[in-house]
C-alpha cells in the first residue's frame, strides 16, 4: 500500500503543480476494501527520497477555485473522476463517493456531473443498472429503456454527456446504449464528452466501431487486435497488438488520419485516456509490462514530451480537466486497491519519457 504519490517518481522528469494524494488506509491484504479510516489530507512524503525539489509543486488550482482534492475511498477500485473533477467514485463490491459509502455495486461512471450509474443488486436480488444523482443519498434502478429491467451479467458501462452505454458479455447483442439501441458482436463501448458518440470493439478485437446519432461505422480495422478503445472531440485511440508488443493508435474523426501517438519507446503501452484541455487534446497512458515497472504519463496527443505522474502499480487510471483552474486532475488504483490522486499544470514543464 501506498501513502505518498512522490515517493516512487523517477526524478528529473518534468513535474509541475502535482499535490498529494490521499490513499486508502485499510488493510492492504484484503486490497483495501474494507473501509478503513482516512490519512486525512494530501502529504508531500517521498519527495526527498524521490530526488525531486518543492520547484512547482504547489497547493495552486482545483482547491483555489472552491474545487478541494476529494476525499479517497474505502473501497478505491476503478476510480471515476466527475466532468469537473471535484468528486471522486469508485469499487468493486461497494460503490464509493467521496470517502463514504453509497452501496453495494461495481465500476461507477458518471452520465453528467450528478448522475453516477454503476452494475448493482435490484431489489429481487437480479443484477442491472443502477443509479445514484444528487445529492447522492439513495440507489435506484435505471428502468428506462425497458431493455435494463431484464439486462443481466453487466460486464462494462461508460457514459458521458447524458448518455451511457452497457456491455454484457452474455448476450448476441452485448452492447446496450441509453436510446435503446442494441449492437451486434460489440464489446467496450466508450462516450464521448462532446457529442455522445460511442467508439467501441468487435469480439475478435480487431475492428473498431463508431456509432455517431445511433449510425454504426468502421473506422478502422487492427491486422492483430485492439482493446482499450476512448473517445473524445475528434479522437478515437486504442491500443494495437502489434509484433512484440502493444502501442497506441489514435484516428482523427474529422480528417481520417491515423497516426501512431504512442510515446514510450518500450514493448508495451496501454490503456489510453482521452483528456480534453480547452481546445487541445491530452492522452493519458501507462507502459510497462514484464519484468518492468509501470508507468503513469500525461503528455499533449502526438507529444514524446510527458509530465510522469507514478511508477509502480497502476490500474485503470482516469482524468479530468477544470477549465476555471487550468488543472488537470487524474486518479488511478494500484494492486491493493488504493486511489491515488494528482493535480497537473498543463502549461508547466514537460520531459521527454526515459526508456
Amino acid at each position: 500500500m501506498r501513502y505518498a504519490l512522490f515517493s516512487l517518481l523517477v526524478a528529473g522528469c518534468g513535474l509541475s503543480t502535482i499535490v498529494g494524494e490521499r490513499p486508502d488506509a485499510g488493510n492492504p491484504t484484503d486490497g483495501g476494501l474494507d473501509g478503513g479510516p482516512q490519512d486525512g489530507g494530501p502529504s508531500d512524503a517521498g519527495l526527498a527520497d524521490a530526488g525531486l525539489t518543492d520547484a512547482g509543486l504547489t497547493d495552486a488550482g482545483l482547491a483555489d477555485a472552491g474545487c478541494p482534492m476529494p476525499p479517497t475511498n474505502g473501497n478505491g477500485w476503478a476510480p471515476q473522476l466527475s466532468p469537473d473533477g471535484c468528486h471522486l467514485a469508485s469499487g468493486l463490491g461497494t460503490i464509493w463517493l467521496d470517502g463514504r459509502p453509497l452501496g453495494t455495486g461495481w465500476h461507477p461512471v458518471w452520465v453528467t456531473p450528478t448522475r453516477l450509474v454503476f452494475d448493482g443488486t435490484r431489489g429481487d436480488g437480479t443484477e442491472g443498472l443502477m443509479q445514484a444523482e444528487a445529492p447522492f443519498t439513495s440507489i435506484t434502478e435505471v428502468t428506462a429503456p425497458a431493455v435494463f429491467n431484464t439486462l443481466g451479467g453487466i460486464t462494462e458501462v461508460d457514459a458521458a454527456n447524458g448518455v451511457f452505454a452497457v456491455y454484457h458479455a452474455a448476450d448476441d447483442y452485448p452492447v446496450v446504449t441509453s436510446t435503446g439501441a442494441r449492437f451486434p458482436g460489440r464489446i467496450a463501448p466508450a462516450v464521448s464528452e462532446a457529442d455522445g458518440a460511442i467508439a467501441m470493439n468487435s469480439r475478435d478485437d480487431k475492428t473498431v466501431y463508431l456509432v455517431v446519432n445511433g449510425v454504426e461505422s468502421v473506422i478502422h480495422v487492427e491486422p492483430m487486435a485492439a482493446s482499450d478503445v476512448d473517445i473524445q472531440g475528434d479522437w478515437v485511440v486504442w491500443s494495437a497488438f502489434v509484433p512484440g508488443g502493444r502501442k497506441t493508435h489514435a484516428l482523427r474523426r474529422s480528417t481520417g488520419d491515423k497516426p501512431d501517438v504512442t510515446a514510450s519507446t518500450r514493448a508495451n503501452e496501454f490503456f489510453p485516456i482521452l483528456v480534453p484541455v480547452g481546445g487541445d487534446m491530452w492522452l493519458l497512458n501507462y507502459d510497462g509490462g514484464g519484468a518492468l515497472p509501470d508507468r503513469l504519463y500525461l503528455r499533449p496527443i502526438g507529444s514524446t514530451e510527458v509530465f510522469l505522474l507514478a511508477q509502480g502499480d497502476v490500474r485503470l487510471p482516469t482524468a479530468r480537466y477544470h477549465p476555471p483552474s487550468n488543472r488537470i486532475r487524474v486518479a488511478w488504483a494500484d494492486a491493493m486497491g488504493a486511489t491515488h490522486l494528482a493535480e497537473v499544470d498543463p502549461s508547466g514543464t514537460r520531459a521527454p519519457l526515459p526508456p
